[in-house]
């Protein structure tokens, strides 16, 4: 019998270009949380992290 394979299954996840489109500042970090929570945070200036830089800064 051959094994049969897992699949994963997400929740969609959309984000509404018009809303980000009125949001004052040009660069966003949109971090996707496993519980299903989104966050997005304005970046200042030439501000730009990897996601490993971010969490060793914590």
């Amino acid at each position: 019998m051959a094994a049969k394979a897992k699949e994963k299954k997400y929740p969609e996840i959309r984000i509404d270009s018009e809303t980000m489109k009125n949001l004052p500042g040009s660069r966003w970090l949109v971090t996707f949380c496993r519980d299903g929570d989104i966050y997005i945070e304005p970046l200042s200036g030439d501000e730009f992290l990897t996601t490993k830089e971010k969490y060793s800064r914590v």
